[in-house]
């Protein structure tokens, strides 16, 4: 290993400072990894580089992210970050979907170059998807399925608005005599929720429009 390298894993600190109010986990992003790991650079002569390329896997996009970290004497060392294109998400512009997928990837490449587990995110994320499935009604069990992972998706894009998610999310998921509109969403077998998140930003909008 590059003594470098060495020397930046073991001294490079960087907290999970931002919470998701919706999952009610806290997490780091990309720049606050970046902002902790600037100035161990600077103090060991390295460098740092991203390289991002569009991979195809069946009918799916996925970015792949090098990170290459070069010391003062040109001895290198890099790590690999995948991220899949999601194109259910609704209310994204092409461009910004690939920009959230790069930075997912990007990060976790900067993760494995640096040790740095993330493994809690993804165990609040679990927890999130698994929760009460007993006390839903045969009717709702559809939308549960489809309501959760798109939720838990939408809520790690960076600009979404989290209080107009949860409000979607509380709606869909509540009980249906509080809204009849929700007895016939839910009544389909195939609960369209990124169709339904795009209604939604559309309602709210007009709303404000007002």
């Amino acid at each position: 290993m590059m003594k470098e390298l060495f020397e930046i894993q073991q001294k490079l600190r960087s907290n999970k400072d931002n919470f998701n109010d919706f999952a009610k986990f806290a997490y780091r992003k990309l720049e606050d990894i970046l902002s902790d790991l600037k100035p161990l650079l600077k103090e060991y002569g390295c460098t740092i580089t991203f390289n991002d390329e569009i991979v195809n896997v069946g009918a799916y996009n996925y970015i792949k992210s090098t990170v290459l970290l070069t010391n003062s004497e040109g001895e290198t060392c890099q790590s690999i970050g995948w991220a899949r294109e999601d194109d259910g998400r609704a209310g994204m512009s092409a461009g910004q979907l690939t920009g959230c997928c790069s930075s997912y990837s990007r990060k976790y490449a900067l993760c494995g170059l640096c040790a740095i587990c993330e493994e809690k995110d993804l165990d609040a994320m679990d927890n999130r998807v698994k929760q009460k499935p007993q006390t839903l009604s045969p009717t709702n069990q559809s939308t549960e399925k489809a309501l959760h992972p798109f939720c838990a998706a939408m809520k790690l894009v960076e600009g979404v608005d989290l209080g107009e998610l949860k409000r979607f999310y509380n709606f869909y998921n509540g009980p249906s005599k509080d809204n009849p509109s929700i007895t016939i969403e839910q009544s389909f077998e195939n609960f369209n929720a990124p169709t339904l998140w795009k209604r939604w930003l559309e309602k709210a909008k007009t709303k404000v429009a007002a």
